[in-house]
């Protein structure tokens, strides 16, 4: 059982299917027929060994990958994909002809544009590799047809465990003497974890701590009601010790931060579990480095709950699973009329309870139900009641070229404060974006950890020129590559080609990002700078894709484009800006090519399959 994760969930899966995989009883003797074990792709960065060889390779392989970003493999899982990328360019059997039957669980987002693309390619790749073998031995095949997974649709993925195991299951494969000898043991040679094949810091499960050494306001906020807040906040990357060394980064990369949740967030958890402060509670499976800068005690069996309620789960987001448990609780409870309750919702109606448990925090939730529950949560169900508390990536906005504090020893992000008051009037903040804003004092340490984005690079020569669409907070790596030309440029000969940046934010005076850097690099002739105000007083709203619909830049971007080999980048937002953008650049080469709208889509397919499209979006 193989999965690929970013957040957990494809961990989860392939958990409940190894689960299921061992219920499976030999009616004759009622012993397990699987022998099953869930490996983490991150942890294959060269293919399995165990395929190469009849007696090691599993008899039949279930895969459950998350899709990431913009339609690639989550990035622990990238070393794998590429490593199978290779064998299939190769067109050699890398497995020497030793495969099994497979069937694939695609996790995905139907708001994104290439949803479950992870775990399609995965699919595609493994039965061309099944097929360059040719030499009459096992291919990798599909067993079962693949599951395209809408967010945490648990019945549609119940279906696929369940129809994946009564396949295999049916197929009667024949006991193989390694695996019958082995009750529970992998199949082949155990592969050493990627963590302990790359220095820490390189993977969210073996961090880097590192020291907070910078806070600043990127803003003027004059109403904390209505005024945003975007700060720059930097840590000191040079490592605790010669155990830790620094962290190495490349401009486009993000750097991960495991955060905290507040202690008032806490305090209304423990309320609404009816826990006592230093009450010692089983330390979840995934409590560890992340969560502690002390090996012995990240692998402790206890932990007090409010350690564990501040830094292992998630209180924000209501698991199915809590939802389903609330729903069972009230209906076995005594009589009670469904309105009643502080949240006067309907507790038999499933779809309501979900639509409520989405405007608010879990412990609003249990509060609201807990006049209909004999009893609290038990303690004991926390780890499968509540979600994994995942770390956050945030665009590393300087570069490791850079001189003093802004390059070698520490790395910078551009950080939105999120703030905001939920349906029943309770002032919320985000959880990660406080705890870097507000609730880590300068000095003390995060666990933090590079995740490399290959898909967002500068281009390989310093004299192509780049074209940047950064809004808000998107402008992060833009600065990052900006800085990394220019630092560049300061040891080589050649000249740096031309950078456009077209940056936008609500006005010029109150959230204009890295302003006087931006200035400066423009008017010595470093960028040519293009804003978009939206809430400039006395103008009428402007935003980055009007700017590029303006004749003169129009212009200017399309001979880039077609003429001088430029590259063509888009950070932020991807449920409007995103798509705007990429209305606005076909546009102004449909209007300055011969062929039209179709040449202009067949102009834009060829720079992104290139690599001269870039684009490095997320929904907010």
């Amino acid at each position: 059982m193989y999965y690929g994760t970013e957040y957990g969930f494809a961990r989860e899966i392939a958990g409940e299917a190894v689960s299921a995989l061992h219920a499976v009883k030999d009616a004759a003797n009622g012993e397990r027929v699987f022998r099953a074990r869930a490996v983490d792709l991150a942890s294959l960065p060269r293919g399995d060994a165990s395929w190469k060889t009849a007696e090691t390779a599993p008899q039949g392989a279930l895969f459950v990958v998350s899709t990431h970003g913009d339609g690639v493999p989550p990035p622990e899982a990238r070393p794998f994909f590429d490593w199978l990328s290779a064998a299939v360019k190769s067109n050699s059997p890398a497995t020497n002809g030793v495969a099994p039957p497979f069937s694939v669980c695609a996790l995905g987002d139907t708001t994104y544009t290439h949803f479950c693309a992870a775990g399609k390619q995965l699919e595609q790749r493994l039965v061309v590799l099944g097929q360059s073998s040719g030499d009459g031995k096992e291919n990798f095949a599909p067993f079962y047809e693949r599951a395209d997974i809408n967010r945490e649709d648990w019945p549609a993925v119940r279906a696929w465990i369940s129809g994946s195991v009564k396949e295999l299951t049916d197929m009667r494969l024949p006991p193989r003497g390694a695996l019958a000898a082995a009750n529970g043991h992998h199949s082949g040679a155990d592969t050493a974890h990627v963590e302990e094949l790359l220095p820490p810091g390189e993977t969210k499960s073996r961090p880097l701590w590192a020291t907070l050494i910078e806070r600043q306001s990127l803003c003027c906020v004059t109403d904390p009601a209505s005024d945003k807040d975007t700060i720059r906040v930097a840590f000191d990357i040079a490592g605790a010790d010669a155990v830790q060394p620094a962290l190495g980064y490349l401009p486009g990369d993000a750097l991960g931060v495991w955060p905290r949740n507040c202690a008032e967030e806490v305090n209304r958890m423990m309320a609404a579990l009816g826990a006592q402060p230093g009450t010692q509670v089983a330390a979840p499976s995934w409590y560890g480095l992340p969560h502690s800068s002390d090996v012995a005690t990240s692998g402790a069996k206890t932990v007090a709950i409010e350690e564990a309620l501040a830094c292992c789960y998630d209180l924000r987001e209501a698991k199915p699973q809590l939802l389903a448990w609330v729903r069972e609780q009230v209906a076995k409870s005594a009589p009670v009329a469904n309105g009643n309750g502080t949240a006067h919702v309907n507790w038999s109606d499933a779809k309501a309870v979900e639509t409520f448990a989405s405007s608010t925090h879990v412990a609003d939730v249990l509060a609201a139900a807990a006049p209909m529950l004999a009893a609290p949560l038990p303690l004991s169900q926390l780890p499968s009641m509540l979600r994994q508390l995942q770390p956050r990536l945030y665009s590393i906005s300087s570069s490791p070229m850079e001189e003093g504090a802004a390059g070698r020893t520490a790395v910078h992000l551009t950080v939105a404060i999120v703030r905001y008051t939920d349906p029943a009037g309770v002032a919320r903040g985000g959880v990660c974006s406080t705890f870097v804003g507000e609730h880590l004092a300068l000095g003390a340490r995060a666990a933090v950890f590079v995740s490399r984005n290959p898909d967002f690079r500068l281009p390989a020569v310093l004299q192509t020129p780049i074209i940047m669409v950064g809004p808000g907070t998107g402008l992060a790596p833009f600065r990052s590559f900006i800085a990394q030309r220019l630092a560049l440029q300061a040891v080589s000969p050649d000249a740096c080609g031309r950078s456009l940046l077209f940056f936008g934010c609500r006005s010029s005076d109150k959230d204009f990002l890295y302003k006087d850097t931006l200035s400066e690099w423009a008017e010595s002739g470093a960028i040519t700078l293009h804003t978009a105000f939206s809430r400039q007083a006395g103008q009428p709203k402007c935003y980055v894709q009007d700017v590029l619909a303006q004749e003169a830049v129009a212009d200017d971007v399309a001979h880039l484009l077609l003429s001088a080999g430029a590259h063509f980048y888009v950070c932020g937002d991807a449920n409007h800006m995103a798509g705007d953008v990429d209305k606005a650049l076909r546009a102004l080469l449909a209007a300055r090519l011969p062929g039209g709208p179709a040449e202009a889509e067949a102009f834009v397919q060829g720079l992104s399959d290139s690599g001269r499209y870039q684009r490095d979006v997320w929904f907010s």
